[in-house]
């Protein structure tokens, strides 16, 4: 009766032994309670998991600098530092400056250095592309204003 591998036998096999206030029925009963919690653990478990993917998935494009409204100065060095998840239908960013893409970015944070600007209003975005380059609608946007 070597390698019993239900808990049948494994009952039998106890209720010959002296029991300490565990009877076979108890054990059954024990057993399964065990793995209902086990179950709910597991499901538990996959639904937080399941839940943090999809809130952790939601593409987006973040501007941190320049803000909003930033007035620079002209011919002084500006950058733009960026933060992008590209989720799982976009691949890169385009830089847009006035309407016109300036560069392709592909790291998911990173610094640009604004090149060029000319005195006067300019709007820069960040645009989420696909591998086609074709924006899928997450973008950023922010207004600035080169003084002389």
């Amino acid at each position: 009766m070597r390698g019993h591998k239900t808990i049948e036998s494994f009952l039998s096999i106890r209720s010959k032994v002296p029991s300490r206030g565990l009877s076979p029925s108890r054990l059954t009963h024990q057993f399964s309670n065990n793995r209902s919690k086990t179950r709910r653990l597991i499901f538990y478990s996959l639904t937080c998991f399941f839940a943090l993917h999809a809130a952790a998935a939601t593409p987006y494009a973040r501007i941190h600098s320049p803000p909003n409204g930033a007035v620079l100065r002209a011919n002084a060095g500006h950058t733009l530092t960026y933060e992008i998840d590209p989720g799982t239908e976009g691949n890169h960013v385009h830089v847009v400056i006035d309407g016109r893409e300036v560069a392709v970015l592909r790291k998911r944070t990173g610094i640009y250095r604004l090149q060029g600007l000319a005195s006067g209003p300019h709007e820069i975005c960040l645009k989420v592309a696909n591998k086609a380059h074709v924006p899928i609608g997450i973008e950023h946007c922010v207004q600035v204003v080169v003084e002389k």
